[in-house]
């Protein structure tokens, strides 16, 4: 009788074992960005096209707004002009951006 329970409770803590292995684990979303445009939230009564003006070297333009309320806007350029990072620096430079980042296109699992 003591083999019999012993034969479980190896069986038991097998297909325990084997159940925690197999079990998918689950990372935190990763995020994809688009490295060619870039969020800027300009001051209260800013407009985007003196930022544009001052990036025509890298073909930039205004896509549109992201949110009239917040003076938000959506910039692109040429990412074989410049690099995105130094592009996202510039304009982080200018006198009348408040916040820049690169717009986030969807998150991946």
């Amino acid at each position: 009788m003591p083999v019999k329970i012993s034969v479980i409770c190896v069986i038991l803590f097998l297909s325990l074992f084997l159940l925690g292995c197999t079990a998918k684990k689950t990372s935190p979303p990763k995020e994809t960005l688009v490295e060619d445009q870039i969020i800027v939230l300009l001051s209260k009564n800013a407009t985007p096209t003196p930022l544009i003006e001052t990036l025509k070297a890298y073909e930039a333009s205004a896509k549109g707004p992201a949110s009239r309320s917040k003076n938000q806007w959506v910039i692109s350029y040429n990412i074989k002009l410049i690099k995105p990072e130094k592009m996202l620096e510039k304009i982080k430079t200018s006198e009348s951006v408040l916040e820049a980042s690169f717009l986030p296109l969807k998150t991946e699992l």
